[in-house]
């Protein structure tokens, strides 16, 4: 598996703000098989995560983070109190619905709204299917562990 995927030439990806490094005397050095992709304005907002119904909305430049939130009913008892949300450019945004917090995010085309689950809300079937991976893992390594031991 190793061999495989050094063999494989897998493209990267960086988000640069031209506008901000050319007034800032940064520069770019592109090299020979480079290529500047300028992807297609995407009109919608991604909503998944522990939202009662994970969609992918229309973007609407008058809604804001709660308006998202009430078309997809919500999130779920198990979802953390924050969300967060990641700009088109990658900069990244933690969004309270506290009454205490003064959350004012702008939400942009290409948007993404992630509501990760808190495992510590989970009960029954939900935290065994949450935590068994981790037991597993944790087995197979102690396992492998005392075979190098002997």
């Amino acid at each position: 598996l190793n061999e495989e995927l050094r063999s494989q030439n897998l493209p990267g990806r960086v988000v640069l703000d031209f506008k901000k490094s050319i007034y800032q005397d940064n520069k770019f050095v592109i090299e020979n098989g480079d290529k500047i992709i300028i992807p297609a304005l995407q009109k919608v907002v991604y909503l998944f995560g522990d939202f009662r119904k994970p969609s992918n909305l229309i973007y609407n430049p008058s809604f804001k983070v709660k308006d998202y939130l009430k078309l997809v009913g919500g999130v779920k008892d198990t979802a953390f109190n924050e969300l967060i949300v990641i700009d088109p450019d990658g900069k990244s945004h933690v969004y309270s619905s506290s009454i205490f917090s003064r959350s004012n995010i702008e939400i942009y085309p290409g948007s993404i709204i992630y509501a990760p689950r808190n495992i510590g809300k989970l009960t029954g079937v939900q935290y065994a299917s949450s935590i068994s991976p981790i037991l597993s893992s944790l087995a197979i390594s102690l396992a492998s562990l005392n075979s190098i031991k002997d």
